[in-house]
């Protein structure tokens, strides 16, 4: 099932109505539920007719239920609609339009979707980025999870060492990031203040490393997220499992061998390059995220004039070659999870949402 729709909490309870009187065996034989989040998914997929994207894990997991070919995102902004989709209340009732409001400051009691699994007797567990961290404390608490919310950077492959800035692993990147710290350091600045130094000097869009898939975060949530079905499997109790993945979120980090699957000569780039003729510059995009990257200067043309970021060509290639590569990591990671319940027997009895927050 593959969608961003608001309807997820009334779609998944139709499955939860029951007498209060049913005995634990039946309350096993509910569905456990897999609940996956993807961070800036296009509808760049094979099951959404995309020929040259290589996604046989997330096409097979289509074909097994349903693809959504008409949804939509709440609001443009990651925290915005990630609020709304978890607490099935539009972004006017939520009041969350950006990445700092708190959920629970404009309603204290809201249920989320979780939440709402917690009190019917479903256990409830996070890995990775459900909610965005900035608008919620400890991504919900008690009020959303019997287990505590965790990311796995214990399941970060060991002989790499933690991605510098949580996300790149190419040693030149990571020496200038210490470089640069030990720069911000001499200069007195404090702790804010050398994080924000770093990423004015060393923010790269892209990597390609020839490194294993928990080299980076996704993987280590993917080998966290097996371990847990595992034991919520072996418990007995019908389980809800949400798992966050960052990619294909910026920046494009992806083993090398994703991005092997990848002609970059064959990478469509749009055809017109240029503002449409007496078009308003409401209608462009400032590109303001990623121009916070320190490489992609180097290939751009600013004006006062105008909004248009001028790209240059092979740069706008090697972004999207870059962005076809992390979905292809992504989809890695859902084959293991598919894996993961069928060799434990539970692929049939359990309810599997896909889902990005907006693309």
């Amino acid at each position: 099932m593959i969608t961003t729709t608001l309807n997820i909490a009334l779609l998944l309870s139709a499955f939860l109505h029951s007498d209060d009187s049913i005995e634990r065996k039946e309350q096993q034989e509910k569905p456990n539920i897999l609940f996956i989040a993807v961070d800036d998914l296009k509808p760049i997929l094979g099951c959404y007719g995309d020929s040259l994207i290589k996604t046989p894990n997330i096409d097979r997991l289509a074909s097994l239920g349903t693809v959504f070919q008409n949804t939509y995102c709440q609001q443009a902004i990651s925290g915005a609609t990630r609020a709304s989709l978890l607490t099935g209340l539009r972004p006017d009732k939520t009041q969350v339009y950006d990445l700092v409001t708190q959920i629970r400051d404009i309603n204290p009691n809201v249920v989320t979707l979780p939440g709402y699994f917690k009190n019917e007797g479903y256990v409830t567990a996070a890995i990775g980025k459900i909610f965005h961290p900035t608008n919620v404390v400890k991504e919900d608490g008690k009020h959303s999870w019997s287990i505590p919310h965790t990311e796995a950077k214990e399941y970060l492959a060991e002989a790499y060492g933690y991605p510098a800035l949580g996300f790149y692993q190419h040693p030149d990147t990571k020496w200038k990031v210490e470089k640069y710290r030990m720069e911000a350091k001499r200069k007195g600045l404090k702790d804010a203040e050398v994080t924000k130094y770093i990423l004015s000097h060393i923010k790269p869009s892209i990597e390609c490393v020839d490194v294993p898939d928990n080299a980076y975060a996704d993987g280590a949530v993917t080998l966290k997220a097996k371990e847990q079905l595992q034991i919520l499997t072996k418990a007995g109790k019908p389980f809800f499992l949400a798992v966050g993945y960052h990619k294909p979120h910026l920046p494009f980090v992806a083993p090398k061998k994703y991005w092997d699957l990848y002609d970059r000569q064959f990478i469509p780039i749009a055809k017109y390059q240029k503002h449409a003729k007496n078009s308003p510059e409401f209608a462009y995009h400032r590109c303001g995220e990623l121009k916070k990257y320190t490489d992609i200067p180097e290939f751009c043309t600013f004006t006062d004039q105008s909004l248009h970021t001028g790209l240059d060509l092979e740069k706008q290639k090697e972004l999207i070659h870059g962005y076809y590569a992390c979905i292809s990591y992504l989809d890695a990671q859902v084959g293991e999870l598919l894996a993961t319940l069928e060799s434990l027997g539970t692929l049939d009895n359990t309810i599997i949402v896909l889902w990005g927050d907006h693309g």
